[in-house]
């Protein structure tokens, strides 16, 4: 384990600010069903800002999407992040109340520690009832995400979703231009028809 020290450590030693708190996340506008959801966790900031470019990306073609972004309930450090992460297991996480299942298609990101997703998005697939959902997940790294895309896709298939495509980002000098036109670029070759929550790509 203390080989993937090294790895980790290329990730900025921030840790979640939000102690305490639920989740946070951007409720519907009027009475329009939202039927697209990003979730999403972030540490340096990196995530978020993919999470929040993809997420006006959809928007400005029309797609109605919610932004949440997963936060832990009480106090998860670094150090214990990093372990969870490795061990694959997940962290206390608060849903909001509303209908979390009304969603027709589910975007999860989260970035690469130990090559391996980030136990609040572990937990979040956990609790999620995935069944005729089409998922999409995408992962931020500074090197290589390992056998992050596996697990992710692992967890999706259990809960009875259907993984349609991923996107790894690495990062090394943050979520810059050449990472928005990767962004841009996945959605396209997706073919998406997220307004009726319906998709024509077999990834």
């Amino acid at each position: 384990m203390l080989l993937t020290w090294p790895l980790v450590l290329s990730q900025p030693l921030a840790l979640n600010r939000r102690e305490g708190t639920n989740l946070q996340y951007n409720k519907p506008v009027g009475g329009d069903r939202i039927s697209t959801l990003i979730a999403y966790v972030s540490y340096s900031g990196n995530t978020a800002a993919a999470a929040r470019f993809l997420s006006q990306t959809l928007r400005s073609r029309g797609v109605k999407a919610r932004e949440i972004e997963l936060v832990t309930a009480g106090r998860l450090t670094f150090p214990g992040g990093v372990l969870r992460a490795t061990l694959g297991l997940g962290a206390v996480l608060s849903l909001p109340e509303d209908n979390m299942d009304g969603y027709n298609t589910i975007f999860v990101a989260t970035p690469v520690w130990s090559f391996s997703s980030l136990p609040q998005v572990n937990s979040f697939l956990c609790k999620m009832s995935l069944g005729g959902k089409n998922v999409y997940t995408l992962t931020t790294c500074h090197l290589w995400p390992g056998r992050a895309n596996w697990q992710l896709r692992s967890r999706i298939n259990r809960r009875g979703g259907s993984l349609k495509g991923s996107l790894n980002l690495c990062l090394p000098a943050g979520f810059n231009e050449d990472a928005r036109l990767q962004v841009v670029s996945w959605l396209n070759s997706l073919d998406l028809e997220l307004r009726e929550g319906k998709t024509t790509c077999e990834s």
